[in-house]
């Protein structure tokens, strides 16, 4: 299920203020297809991750407890189709619209856990301060650190 972003970007919709419960509203407002939406909603709702109460969807709270930390096939496809979507927006949208960050760092390298354990505990805070705020857009955040190298 995780593989394809637009299923968590599903369940982030579902918190904004202008939020339509209609296949419609999500496919033109993510830039999926409607197939790709009605697929996606009903996966989340056959999971319980999205749930339909008086024609209104809304994201099951424990939703966020079901991503793995385990090493997967649809882990990778997920990070890998976030981290296209961030290459076109550099290409398409004003810096504005898009902070960032980056940058090459020498690290002891039988410390990187300590750093991945910042990054978790970074995106937690992150999504805990904005958890209650009255929600009005979508942005997607990730957070890697890679091995800097040449490429032959």
């Amino acid at each position: 299920m995780i593989a394809d972003w637009y299923h968590a970007a599903i369940l982030e919709l579902s918190q904004l203020k202008d939020f339509q419960s209609d296949i419609n509203w999500v496919a033109s407002r993510l830039g999926i297809t409607q197939t790709q939406a009605a697929g996606a909603i009903e996966r989340l709702m056959k999971l319980n991750l999205l749930v339909e109460t008086n024609k209104i969807w809304t994201a099951n709270s424990d939703a966020y407890r079901t991503f793995s930390e385990t090493p997967s096939p649809a882990i990778r496809k997920f990070h890998q189709h976030i981290l296209a979507q961030a290459i076109e927006s550099f290409e398409k949208d004003p810096s504005e619209l898009r902070p960032a960050q980056s940058m090459i760092v020498a690290i002891p390298k039988n410390q990187l856990f300590i750093f991945e354990e910042k990054m978790r505990v970074f995106m937690q805070n992150f999504w805990e301060e904005i958890k209650e705020s009255e929600k009005d857009d979508l942005y997607a955040l990730s957070i890697h650190m890679t091995p800097a190298r040449l490429r032959k």
